[in-house]
């Protein structure tokens, strides 16, 4: 599977930050999860140890103006999700 195809599943999910301070994609974000999720983490400070580890493999397939997001950024993402928006994205995913 393409990493494009899984930035597409995810689409619908609303993005909640406020404008202001948004370095990272969200999808990219919510990308890097997945594919650290795949990988076998299961902390979000392991998803930031693993976009670090990955950047230069991950910045060929996922947007990533300013590097590799912080585990704090991605918590932060994921504590803010519609719960139920993600689990019928992720269905359509699997």
């Amino acid at each position: 599977m393409q990493v494009a195809n899984i930035s597409a599943c995810f689409e619908s999910l609303s993005d909640s930050r406020s404008a202001r301070n948004q370095k990272h994609p969200f999808l990219s974000i919510i990308s890097i999860g997945i594919l650290s999720a795949i990988a076998g983490i299961d902390s979000f400070s392991g998803m930031g140890d693993f976009a670090e580890a990955h950047l230069e493999e991950l910045s060929k397939v996922i947007e990533l103006p300013n590097g590799a997001p912080s585990h704090d950024t991605i918590r932060r993402i994921f504590d803010l999700l519609d719960l139920e928006a993600f689990h019928r994205c992720f269905m359509d995913f699997t």
